[in-house]
């Protein structure tokens, strides 16, 4: 980000950047649950979701789900939601971030063995174990130790192409393919401008109908960018202890580095 230097004879907005050590927003954000996935776009997927979780928790025998979406479509949402769901019916879940975790991460916890014993098991971002042996057999490990129904098994992967593309290893693409396959479609207009509502109003931070039509029309469409617009929002408008205007919302987009960074609403 660029800001003014002095004798540099450089103009734009001033810079941005957070300090290390300065306090985050006093207001948590609230658990992703079903329930405040906004969207009627995806209604249908969600619905087949929160039955999964219940037919998990009965430890009835079914096949591992894959839930395959665009950038920002919201499936990071849904897979902790699928987690927060069955810690609410009384079963052991676990939520595992590909990636966030380090490769070797991934690979050791993965091949660990022993995750046929929870109810539920969400992999997000499957995607970033294609295309690397140690990885692929690492989650093929895991899907062996799955398969026999005793786990409720939900992945998401980024869409890019048909299923299977990338992948290394015959037997990952193959029980890839014999999973149930659910899709999810981008938001709409309304539904992008409901959840950046949402946003703002769960952390006690209300913004303008302006402002929310301003940044609909000049913000990026997908979640991911939409999330780290909203956080750099949040973020300067309690370092500066004033409401979020269109002025700030300009400035903070003319500051952000590009869509590639942040994260989901």
């Amino acid at each position: 980000m660029n800001g003014d230097r002095a004798g540099g004879g450089r103009t734009g907005p001033p810079s941005l950047a957070v300090p290390r050590g300065e306090p985050l927003p006093l207001v948590p954000p609230p658990p992703e649950t079903f329930g405040n996935y906004l969207g009627a776009t995806n209604a249908e997927t969600v619905a087949r979701l929160v039955t999964a979780v219940r037919v998990s928790l009965s430890h009835d025998a079914r096949l591992p789900l894959l839930l395959r979406g665009p950038r920002g479509s919201g499936k990071s949402h849904l897979a902790r939601a699928f987690v927060t769901e069955a810690h609410a019916g009384g079963g052991e879940a676990v939520y595992l971030d590909l990636g966030a975790l380090g490769s070797e991460t991934a690979c050791a916890l993965l091949a660990a063995g022993g995750w046929g014993r929870y109810a539920c098991l969400a992999l997000d971002g499957i995607e970033n174990l294609r295309g690397q042996r140690a990885r692929e057999e690492a989650l093929l490990s895991l899907l062996v130790d799955t398969g026999g129904g005793g786990s409720g098994l939900f992945m998401t992967e980024a869409v890019d192409g048909e299923i299977g593309k990338g992948w290394i290893l015959p037997d990952v693409v193959s029980r890839l393919r014999a999973a149930e396959i659910l899709h999810l479609k981008p938001p709409n207009e309304d539904e992008r401008r409901a959840i950046v509502r949402a946003y703002f109003v769960a952390r006690r931070m209300p913004v303008g109908e302006n402002v929310l039509a301003w940044i609909e029309t000049h913000a990026p469409r997908d979640l991911t960018s939409l999330g780290a617009l909203s956080a750099a929002l949040l973020h300067e408008a309690e370092r500066r202890k004033r409401r979020i205007t269109l002025g700030l919302a300009r400035e903070v987009l003319r500051s952000m580095p590009g869509p590639e960074r942040g994260g989901d609403l």
